[in-house]
C-alpha cells in the first residue's frame, strides 16, 4: 500500500508497504517536490523486477493509470498519442474517481464501458464512438497486466467485456472511389493558391497518403525534385497554433520514411514553390523553417480548416462519400491495394507500424482484389486443354 501526504514542514511524504502479505516491510521517503514524490510512488507501484508485491494496495484506478502513463508513455510517442492517453484517463477519472483499483469488479467495469457508449457528452451531444470506447478499453487492459504483476489485483476485470458505442463509418465509407477522387483533385487544382492553401494540402495528401501532421510538417529541403522523392521525418504540431519551430516526432518508428513522388505531384509542388517564393520575396518575408504549406498570411492552417475545404470539394463534386483529410490517406492506400500493389510496399509507404495494420485497414479492398483474381485464375485455367 502506498500513500502520499504533505506534512507540517511542507514536505511530501510517501509511505509504502511492499512484499507479500506474510512478509512485508514499510518504506518512508520525504520529498520537497510533489512530482518527485509521485515519481517515487510510480516506481513502487509499477516496478516488479525485484519481485516486490503491492498486495493490499488501495491505489485508485485513476492514480495508477496516471502514474502508468507518466512512467511508460508520456512524451515517448507522438502528441496525438499523448492526447489519446490523456483523454482516456479523463474518462476513467470522471467515472471512477478515487475508487481503489483492487475493488473494481467485472460488472462495475462493464457498466463503465456501457456508460461511455451511451452517455451523450456535453461538448458533442453524442456518446463516444465504438472505436473510441474500444481504444479506452485497450489502454485500461494494458495497465491491468502490470497491476496483476505488481500484486495489486489478481484478475483482469476487462476480460470478455462487451464494447458499446455509436457506430462509426463503415470501412468503405471512409474513402473515395478513384473516379470521385479524380473529380475532387480537379477542383483542388483549380482552387489551389496561397490564399487557398488547403487545396494544396489536399492534393499532396492524395498523392502521398501522408497523415495531416506529416504533410504540414514538410519543409522544402525534404523534397528531392531531382530524384523524385519526399523524406518524412517529423510532424507539425498544428494544434499548438505556434507558427515557428513547432516540429514534433512521428507516430512510430515505421513512420520515418522516404517515399517516391509522382510526376503530377512534382508539378503541383513546383507550382506551389514558385508561387510562394514570388509572394514572400515581394513582401521581404523569410520563413526560417522553409515550410511547404506556409500560406499568404504566413501561417499553417489547422486540420479543421482543411477538413472544411475537403468537405466542400466533395459536395461540389457530388461524391458518394464525404470524407476527412484522414480519409485521403485511406483513399490513397485503397487505390494502391486494389490496383495490385504489394501490401507490404503500401504498408511501408504509409508508414504503418506493421503489415497487419495495413491488412486489417484494407481488408475490404483485399477481399475485392481476391475475388477479381479468382476470376482471372479461373479464366486462365479454362484456357488449358
Amino acid at each position: 500500500m502506498a500513500t502520499l501526504t504533505k506534512n507540517k514542514a511542507g514536505l511530501f511524504e510517501v509511505r509504502a508497504t511492499i512484499g507479500t502479505r506474510e512478509n512485508n516491510r514499510e518504506i518512508r521517503r520525504k520529498f520537497k517536490l510533489q512530482r518527485e514524490a509521485k515519481a517515487f510512488m510510480a516506481s513502487l507501484e509499477l516496478t516488479t523486477a525485484q519481485g516486490g508485491s503491492m498486495a493490499g494496495s488501495r491505489i485508485s484506478l485513476t492514480d495508477y493509470f496516471d502514474q502508468w502513463i507518466t512512467t511508460y508513455k508520456k512524451g515517448k510517442f507522438s502528441k496525438s498519442t499523448d492526447h489519446w492517453y490523456a483523454a482516456s484517463l479523463a474518462y476513467v477519472r470522471d467515472y471512477f474517481g478515487a475508487t481503489p483499483l483492487s475493488s473494481i469488479t467485472k460488472m462495475q467495469y462493464q457498466e463503465f464501458i456501457n456508460y461511455l457508449g451511451t452517455h451523450k457528452r456535453d461538448r458533442t451531444g453524442r456518446a463516444l464512438a465504438k472505436t473510441t470506447v474500444s481504444r479506452v478499453n485497450h489502454y485500461v487492459r494494458s495497465i491491468l497486466q502490470d497491476a496483476i504483476d505488481a500484486g495489486i489485483i489478481a484478475t483482469d476485470f476487462t476480460r470478455r467485456v462487451q464494447i458499446t458505442g455509436e457506430a462509426g463509418k463503415k470501412p468503405e465509407e471512409k474513402y473515395l472511389s478513384l473516379g470521385d477522387l479524380e473529380k475532387v483533385l480537379e477542383l483542388a487544382r483549380k482552387g489551389a493558391s496561397l490564399r487557398h492553401m488547403a487545396d494544396y494540402v489536399i492534393l499532396v495528401q492524395s498523392y502521398t497518403g501522408m497523415r495531416y501532421e506529416e504533410a504540414v510538417g514538410l519543409s522544402w529541403d525534404r523534397i528531392d525534385f531531382e530524384h523524385g522523392s519526399i523524406t518524412i521525418d517529423r510532424s507539425w504540431i498544428y494544434k499548438n497554433r505556434v507558427e515557428f519551430d513547432n516540429f514534433g516526432p512521428l507516430k512510430n518508428a515505421a513512420a520515418y520514411r522516404t517515399i517516391s513522388m509522382s510526376a503530377k505531384l512534382a508539378a503541383v509542388l513546383r507550382q506551389l514553390q514558385d508561387e510562394q517564393a514570388d509572394y514572400f520575396a515581394k513582401r521581404s518575408y523569410e520563413d526560417r523553417n522553409r515550410l511547404v504549406f506556409r500560406n499568404a498570411d504566413f501561417r499553417i492552417i489547422n486540420n479543421e480548416a482543411a477538413n472544411a475545404t475537403l468537405r466542400g470539394l466533395c459536395e461540389r463534386a457530388e461524391t458518394r462519400n464525404v470524407i476527412t483529410t484522414h480519409g485521403l490517406r485511406h483513399t490513397h492506400g485503397s487505390i494502391l491495394i486494389y490496383d495490385g500493389i504489394d501490401p507490404l510496399s503500401v504498408s511501408k509507404r504509409l508508414g504503418h507500424q506493421d503489415l497487419q495494420t495495413t491488412l486489417s485497414t484494407y481488408v475490404h479492398e483485399i477481399a475485392e482484389m481476391k475475388a477479381r483474381d479468382d476470376d482471372r485464375i479461373s479464366a486462365t485455367l479454362d484456357k488449358l486443354l
